[in-house]
């Protein structure tokens, strides 16, 4: 007995746009002042966005994320 055979699948694989962080400017602080960094990120995608911040030649600071999408 012999089979033979053969099956067509279509795979489709959507696009994936990063997301756009605004450009954010140079800070300056003084000593012992708090400062208040606004960053935009905005997905064309509806994916939902982790973000996260570090500190770098500075010690980490306190950071307060708002978000005015459903997930953030």
């Amino acid at each position: 007995m012999k089979f033979s055979g053969s099956e067509v699948r279509t795979i489709n694989c959507g696009s994936n746009t990063p997301p756009l962080i605004n450009p954010i400017s140079n800070q300056v602080v003084q000593v012992g002042q708090s400062v208040c960094v606004p960053v935009t990120i905005t997905d064309v995608d509806p994916d939902n966005l982790t973000v996260s911040a570090t500190g770098g030649i500075i010690p980490p600071g306190t950071f307060t994320i708002l978000s005015s999408g459903p997930v953030l």
